[in-house]
């Protein structure tokens, strides 16, 4: 009972869920995290807003957004020396924390399997080919890969993701298809 005299019961069934994680993640995962978000929750979501620290960038990706319509934008850097602090909060009904909390989770960077200078294999077209680790978080994805034979789109390719879907030590199961896993993003060399 409110001083306004008005007799109401909240819905209890309404919440808000907030994440911190001191730390960054993987564009590629953080894509797939609002996907799973979006195709869980929907129109249950009534609001949300955050902003995150994303692996590879000196800007913060802020997003908002209510129910399905969602926002999200680099914006300026971060201050020298400001802590990469991800933060965000999700209002909607009957959210599920744990679904929430076990999403981001697989977003967030963790030690990577290789270095610069590292030789690896990566899903080019269909089937693994032989290159080097050229740079680390470079194009919002985990790995830069200089091929050591170049082919008709040039002679690098990126990696979103540290896995053997994508790239792998070079000595493993060498002459393997790779049908059937996702290719590496390629972009020509000019």
């Amino acid at each position: 009972n409110h001083s306004n005299g008005h007799d109401h019961e909240h819905d209890r069934l309404i919440g808000s869920i907030s994440i911190t994680y001191e730390g960054s993640v993987a564009l590629f995962k953080l894509d797939n995290f609002f996907a799973a978000i979006m195709n869980e929750f929907g129109d249950q979501l009534y609001r949300y807003k955050g902003v995150i620290s994303v692996a590879g960038r000196d800007q913060p990706f802020v997003f908002n957004g209510v129910h399905m319509n969602f926002e999200g934008s680099f914006i300026s850097n971060w201050a020298e020396k400001e802590p990469r602090i991800s933060r965000f909060c999700l209002i909607g009904r009957e959210l599920d924390r744990k679904f929430v909390e076990e999403r981001f989770d697989e977003c967030k960077t963790k030690d990577l399997r290789f270095k610069v200078g590292d030789a690896v294999q990566v899903n080019v077209d269909d089937q693994f080919v032989s290159g080097k680790v050229d740079c680390i978080w470079d194009e919002d994805c985990t790995y830069r890969i200089k091929l050591d034979i170049p082919d008709e789109d040039g002679d690098v390719v990126w990696a979103p993701d540290d896995t053997d879907q994508y790239i792998r030590s070079f000595s493993s199961r060498p002459n393997d298809s790779a049908m059937d896993a996702p290719v590496a993003k390629k972009h020509k060399v000019n």
